[in-house]
């Protein structure tokens, strides 16, 4: 999960900083080159939020799991109404 959010926000980061150097008439060396440091940058800080959010859901998951687990393991061992 970390390695996709840091792609789509690394080249999404790509692609802005080229829109934006077009739009302001930038120099072509100057727009990639400033494109190229903000894809990383922003490639890494999707890396670190995607391992995150993984962690998260996981730990979500897991919590919901283990007390659904336990609600089955309490139901089954009451005794039986007659």
């Amino acid at each position: 999960m970390g390695r996709t959010y840091g792609g789509v926000l690394g080249l999404l980061a790509f692609l802005v900083t080229i829109a934006r150097g077009l739009v302001h008439h930038g120099s072509l060396s100057g727009t990639i080159t400033q494109a190229l440091v903000v894809m990383f940058i922003f490639a890494g800080i999707g890396c670190v939020l995607g391992q995150m959010a993984a962690q998260t859901v996981a730990g979500a998951l897991r919590t919901q799991f283990l007390a659904a687990s336990e609600r089955l393991r309490t139901a089954d061992s009451e005794p039986a109404e007659r």
